[in-house]
């Protein structure tokens, strides 16, 4: 998960507190492990091969 896809997942849950979908909002951060991608892609030698998207 790139910072993007984060900030999205943050946003979602925000929208969802706001319209009373959720009691309470969490931070996602904690569940974000990168560990295991990061592992796969230098394993295969694709570190380089994806850019990251922007933030909006």
């Amino acid at each position: 998960m790139d910072a993007y896809v984060v900030a999205r997942y943050k946003a979602s849950i925000a929208d969802a507190r706001r319209l009373g979908l959720i009691r309470t909002t969490f931070d996602f951060e904690p569940w974000v492990d990168r560990s295991f991608l990061d592992q796969a892609l230098r394993e295969e030698k694709l570190e380089g091969f994806w850019k990251p998207r922007a933030l909006p």
